[in-house]
């Protein structure tokens, strides 16, 4: 939450820029209901993610 709120991110586009910005390729399937989500989805391509997010993103997944 505290990143959503401090990058004006949504989960959506955090979720798709953690995915990106991964020092592999990553080709995320996704699926929108509608263009609200569509412009959230195509966004994330833009979403730049610190080293500290990503692995801080690496931790919470870890955990689950």
């Amino acid at each position: 939450q505290a990143l959503s709120q401090d990058n004006g991110l949504n989960i959506t586009q955090i979720a798709l820029g953690y995915l990106l910005n991964q020092p592999f390729p990553v080709v995320p399937i996704v699926g929108s209901k509608n263009t609200e989500q569509l412009a959230d989805t195509l966004s994330a391509a833009d979403v730049k993610l610190t080293a500290d997010q990503v692995d801080g993103l690496s931790e919470v997944k870890a955990g689950f």
